[in-house]
This record gives C-alpha cells, structure tokens and sequence, in this order.
C-alpha cells in the first residue's frame, strides 16, 4: 500500500511537471523609442521558442521570433529578426537573464528608429 501511494504521488508529481514545462509564458515590458515616445512589448516562451511583440503609441507592431535554446549562462544574448506590420524591418538584441527573469531589448528599424525595453524584474 505505501509503495503504491509513493509511486502515484511520483507520477502525479512528474506530470504536472511536465504539464507546467509544456506551459506558455507571457512577459510585458515598457520602454522609450530614442525620440523618447513611449513603446510597450511583450515577451512569450514556449518550450522551444522566444517570440517578441513591441507596440508602439503610432500604431506600428513589430514582432519576432528565436530559439529558447539558451545555456547555461547568467546572461544570454540574441540577436532577433523583426518584422512589423507598416513593411519596416529590422534587428533587436535581447539579453535575458535567466537567474532573476530579467531582459532587455535594445532595436533597430530600416527606417532609422531606435529603442528600448526592459522586461520582468520585481
């Protein structure tokens, strides 16, 4: 009877991790574009993937998308291809901290536009 019970709390323990490892999850952030107009975003991690949504006050979007294959590391870094939704394009880095759930996005548009984000923290 005891080993039954242990072996279903160790199955019911290791499939709920693995439901919560299957688990979205969805990060907002604010920042600045370098003419100091605000910009608001988003990051969302899949299992497998890191998507990126930045939204601006103007009413562009741009979004993007990587690999959640990050090491070991404190902090990582990617560079991420951006495509918004006026034609424009272009390059963020994002740098994420993987010990306090922490990043920022620094970017760069094809039509000279710049800005910021921060994302989590406390």
């Amino acid at each position: 009877m005891i080993a039954t019970t242990i072996s279903t709390r160790i199955s019911a323990a290791t499939i709920a991790l693995a439901l919560l490892a299957g688990c979205s999850v969805n990060t907002g952030g604010m920042g600045t574009m370098r003419d100091g107009a605000p910009i608001s975003g988003n990051i969302g991690r899949d299992i497998d993937k890191l998507s990126f949504t930045i939204l601006s006050a103007r009413g562009w979007q741009c979004t993007g998308q990587t690999k959640a294959d990050f090491d070991l590391s404190i902090v990582a870094t990617r560079h991420v291809p951006l495509t918004c939704n006026n034609g424009l394009t272009g390059t963020a880095i994002v740098a994420v901290n993987q010990f306090s759930d922490e990043a920022t996005m620094t970017f760069a548009l094809d039509n000279g536009d710049e800005g910021s984000l921060s994302f989590g923290g406390k």
